[in-house]
């Protein structure tokens, strides 16, 4: 499968639900934990593009979860424990 296949489905909830990208708070408020853990490439992209704004604290939480999502990636969804050690630390 295609890697941007990947993230079709944060794409469709947003526009389901808002018809627009909302903000950080509002997604981090209306999806859960895993669903927001996986798509944090997105948001990263997100970030980096100027289409959500956070506090620099949480923008640099983003960059770091966002990066490991993409070892995630990389690894096909089968990382090493450490790597997922690493993203709960």
């Amino acid at each position: 499968m295609p890697l941007h296949y990947r993230f079709d489905e944060f794409f469709k909830e947003c526009d389901l639900q808002w018809g627009k990208i909302p903000s950080y708070k509002i997604i981090t408020h209306t999806f859960d934990n895993h669903f927001v853990q996986k798509n944090m490439p997105v948001l990263g992209w997100l970030l980096k593009t100027r289409q959500i704004f956070v506090d620099d604290t949480t923008e640099q939480i983003i960059i770091s979860q966002a990066a490991i999502q993409e070892m995630f990636v990389a690894f096909d969804d089968d990382p090493p424990s450490i790597l997922q050690e690493y993203l709960l630390f």
